[in-house]
């Protein structure tokens, strides 16, 4: 074979169709976006069947072109990809400086605290706010520190619906890292630290709930548990109503593969429970996911009951505080109206639940909302006898898992999968979209997340 950069043609070829393109698009798109490039059909079939290795040139023009397509597809074409694409004998065994995996699992959680510190900067001003945060020691905690911090938990939680999680999870669990140490440490005279215990529960709570997205249920888990654990030493009834509002999505069959009904109602009724003297929001968001879970679990009737409830409370602008956990359960009538069809879809009623899928998702506040209400029209698609119409909205969902970066999201859409009828197998919508669900898989297989846990 002659010499050339060696590269896994399998995954040119992945990367070529998700990007909507054959080895006739990919030759003329690298050839436009490269000065002097001769690339061909044949010499791309060639790589990707790995009988000849492109030269360095090529490789990089073909990357370009690659780019280019996927950035009109709206995904983003990062590392993850360039380094899957070139094979590296000792990628499974060893990173590329040599160390052991265990080696620069604990590098990387160093090195991502220093990257965290540094990225304060960008979301948080001004710097003498900044320089209180980094700098307080060993001081007693005061009231203009904790207003610091209520000031940062806003701008993160505001993050959340606007930031990928791969590019601020790390953020989020080193604050909430930060506040769990307040926490240990002198509360000065007029500072609060009820104020101080809500901001640090709902940081570990905006941790858990993007290490959740991103497919890591052992982080999502231990966030969770620290949550909790802050939510209850507080004795804040809000507070815990708050927390396990968040923390049931862990069990939840709408969210997690399978999942534990009894567990995710328990759950949500211990949060009602709770939060029967908070305010409105909290209370609307406690009775409307009791809802959801109690029609995943086949209870028609609780779902209808409990969702009223929730749709006679909720007001947006009604939550009080600061961080995430107060945005998080901020929702609108819309929003509440829209998701009513996750639960009409569980209790088999189609028509209703894609009428309100459709207000959701015109509503949605994040890619992965959009994502939840597309898999969810295809699930009552399939209670129609729709396979094509049900194959095209899922395939809709798989790109915008992609853009958003939502791998628990691939779960949801494996869920609807499983319920097609056995003949829809043959149908070449369904064997086209099983392609695209495989290509897409592998694709998010091949993101490294670099997720730093809050210390316990």
């Amino acid at each position: 074979m002659p010499e050339g950069v060696r590269i896994n043609g399998k995954v040119l070829a992945e990367l070529r169709t998700l990007a909507g393109m054959d080895q006739v698009d990919l030759a003329n798109a690298a050839c436009v976006h490269t000065a002097g490039c001769k690339l061909t059909e044949t010499k791309i079939s060639a790589y990707e069947r790995e009988e000849s290795r492109p030269t360095t040139t090529n490789l990089n023009a073909m990357v370009r072109g690659l780019k280019h397509a996927w950035r009109e597809q709206g995904l983003a074409f990062g590392e993850p990809e360039q380094r899957a694409l070139i094979r590296t004998p000792t990628l499974d065994a060893a990173t590329s400086n040599g160390s052991t995996c265990e080696e620069d699992k604990a590098d990387r959680r160093t090195a991502g605290k220093v990257l965290a510190v540094g990225s304060l900067t960008a979301v948080l001003a001004p710097s003498a706010a900044l320089e209180r945060i980094v700098t307080h020691g060993d001081r007693p905690v005061d009231a203009e520190l904790i207003a610091d911090h209520e000031d940062l938990a806003d701008l993160l939680a505001a993050r959340h619906f606007t930031v990928r999680p791969d590019a601020s999870v790390g953020l989020v669990a080193h604050h909430a890292d930060m506040l769990l140490a307040l926490l240990d440490r002198p509360i000065g005279a007029g500072a609060d630290r009820k104020r101080l215990e809500a901001l640090a529960a709902g940081s570990c709570a905006q941790a858990a709930v993007a290490a959740f997205c991103l497919g890591d249920r052992t982080a999502a888990g231990h966030c969770f548990t620290l949550a909790r654990e802050v939510a209850e030493g507080s004795g804040d009834d809000r507070l815990c109503a708050q927390v396990l509002g968040t923390l049931a999505v862990q069990h939840s069959p709408i969210e997690a593969g399978g999942g534990d009904s009894d567990k995710a109602v328990n759950v949500m009724r211990q949060a009602v429970h709770h939060a029967r003297r908070a305010d409105r929001s909290t209370r609307a968001y406690a009775h409307h996911w009791l809802a959801l879970e109690l029609a995943a679990s086949g209870d028609e009737h609780g779902f209808f009951q409990s969702m009223q409830i929730a749709e006679h409370l909720v007001q947006r602008g009604q939550s009080e505080g600061h961080g995430f956990l107060p945005l998080y359960l901020d929702q609108t009538p819309e929003q509440v109206s829209g998701t009513r069809g996750i639960g009409l879809v569980r209790v088999g009623r189609a028509t209703e639940a894609i009428d309100a899928l459709q207000i959701m998702l015109s509503s949605a506040r994040t890619t992965r909302g959009s994502v939840i209400a597309l898999t969810d029209i295809a699930a009552a698609l399939v209670l129609q006898n729709e396979p094509e119409e049900a194959c095209a909205t899922l395939r809709h969902a798989l790109q915008l898992i992609l853009k958003a970066v939502y791998p628990v999201g691939i779960e949801r859409i494996r869920g609807v999968r499983a319920r097609f009828r056995d003949p829809w197998d043959a149908l070449s919508c369904v064997i086209e979209f099983d392609e695209w669900l495989r290509l897409t898989i592998a694709s998010l297989k091949r993101q490294q997340y670099r997720i730093v846990l809050p210390e316990p």
